[in-house]
């Protein structure tokens, strides 16, 4: 497997989703949130990198999902894409709505990695992700992750940020911006005229077609 592109692909579907509680202490998280986002990645690359999964990709898939999971907070980013319409949703439907939401996005995630791997145009050297800069708001519990793809055999770069927040001595990504497109507002503007039961049944029907093709 091709691991510079598993390396992009891994960065540029990150808007999908959104944290991870890896063994740091607090106070390491708390000041290098960054580390928490290659962490993900490098765990993410070594699964994608196991030759045992030749020929499985329903438990790559599956094993990807598990580190990927906690590294977003779904509640959150479900939460910011109905915007005003949260508080006016019971518990029950509120639980329904993550839960779908959170596994359309991770299916997103996955087959547009395992595109990413299947491409053989790629050496390992041809994409670099730079990690730029962390920025801290609201005293430090609130921090955007800032990196740079840089494709060497296009000459592009895309920027992408991560926005997260600090919780329970543990980062979450709560929103991703590639290229200046806020995953967040993406979602909530597609979601803006449709109905919570529209909205939900939608993302079942998806989610219902993804899987099959995992069967």
């Amino acid at each position: 497997m091709k691991k510079s592109l598993v390396v992009s692909g891994v960065i540029f579907v990150f808007f999908f989703f959104t944290s991870a509680q890896f063994c740091f202490s607090a106070d390491s998280q708390q000041s290098d949130p960054m580390l928490v986002v290659k962490s993900t990645i490098d765990r993410v690359i070594a699964i994608l990198g196991d030759p045992k999964y030749v020929g499985k990709k329903s438990q790559q898939r599956d094993d990807v999902f598990s580190v990927v999971s906690p590294f977003f907070s779904f509640e959150e980013m479900s939460k910011r894409t109905l915007a005003l319409r949260w508080k006016d949703v019971d518990s029950e439907k509120k639980k329904e709505f993550t839960n779908e939401f959170s596994h359309l996005l991770l299916n997103l995630y996955y087959t547009k990695i395992s595109q990413g791997i299947e491409n053989e145009d790629y050496d390992v050297g041809d994409i670099d992700v730079r990690f730029s800069k962390t920025i801290f708001k609201k005293d430090g519990k609130l921090a955007e992750i800032y990196t740079v793809i840089f494709d060497k055999k296009k000459k592009q770069e895309t920027p992408v940020s991560y926005r997260m927040f600090f919780s329970n001595s543990d980062w979450f990504v709560y929103d991703v911006v590639i290229g200046g497109v806020c995953l967040v507002q993406n979602y909530k503007n597609q979601f803006l005229s449709a109905s919570l039961k529209e909205i939900i049944e939608g993302i079942k029907a998806k989610n219902l077609e993804n899987d099959k093709k995992f069967l």
